[in-house]
């Protein structure tokens, strides 16, 4: 392993190792998708919005509905949260959708 040394005496690990354990640790690698608490990690700009530019339009043409529900996992209880579709872009919300959820975006 590559290790830095900033002061005299004072080495820190490689930036390769310190990558690797952030990506281990990372909130997103330890909540599964599909829960509340991973959406809340893409609904990060104003409105609670993902960052990115083009977002869903809902609809029948689309396929897309207009609000989707989410479960808590760190609440205990069954609770749900909502959220309205046009505030991801589709990466993000084929990211928290999961697996066997996706409406109108697997055919495309």
């Amino acid at each position: 392993m590559e290790r830095r040394e900033i002061q005299p005496g004072l080495l820190l690990p490689s930036t390769e190792f310190i990558q690797f354990i952030m990506s281990k640790t990372h909130p997103a690698n330890l909540l599964p998708r599909g829960s509340a608490e991973y959406l809340s990690l893409k609904l990060i700009s104003p409105g609670f919005s993902c960052p990115h530019g083009e977002k869903l339009t809902p609809g029948i043409a689309s396929k897309i509905p207009a609000r989707q529900g989410f479960f808590h996992i760190s609440l205990g209880d069954t609770d749900i949260s909502f959220l309205d579709t046009a505030k991801l872009c589709t990466a993000c919300y084929e990211d928290v959708v999961p697996d066997g959820f996706l409406l109108g975006l697997a055919s495309t």
